[in-house]
């Protein structure tokens, strides 16, 4: 954080977040103008189902794609839209490599009774975040 707000941090195309409270396994990637969320997992269960969005239907990751100049409380859906299509699935696959499979490390605790811990690697998508994203116009 030091880096971004003394301006020493490189520029990035783009920024990437997940969160796995209340609506499940969901990633989102954000650029200055787009932000494209989808599901990530079928469950909560950390470490396994680690590549179910490679396979799942475009329906079964519940896109979702906003533009945000013109959309900023993020109403209008445009994940399905065939103007917007070539955006989504830009956004989509980069996400997918970064989240998914650029050295993804996840750990199971195993709960309270827990006689050890599970560690979960994905990295078949190495480098993919590499802080650029071209976006088709």
């Amino acid at each position: 954080m030091a880096g971004i707000v003394s301006g020493n941090a490189p520029a990035r195309d783009y920024v990437i977040g997940e969160s796995h409270a209340v609506i499940g396994p969901r990633a989102f990637i954000r650029t200055k103008d787009y932000v494209f969320s989808m599901q990530t997992r079928p469950d909560k269960n950390r470490g396994k189902n680690m590549e179910w969005a490679l396979n799942a239907s475009y329906e079964e990751l519940d896109p979702a794609l906003y533009y945000m100049p013109s959309d900023p409380g993020e109403v209008n859906n445009l994940a399905f839209s065939p103007e917007h299509q070539r955006v989504a699935t830009a956004m989509k696959e980069k996400l997918m490599k970064i989240v998914l499979g650029d050295n993804r490390v996840e750990v199971d605790w195993g709960g309270t009774k827990a006689l050890g811990t599970t560690v979960y690697r994905s990295n078949f998508a190495a480098g993919a975040h590499d802080k650029r994203l071209i976006l088709p116009q």
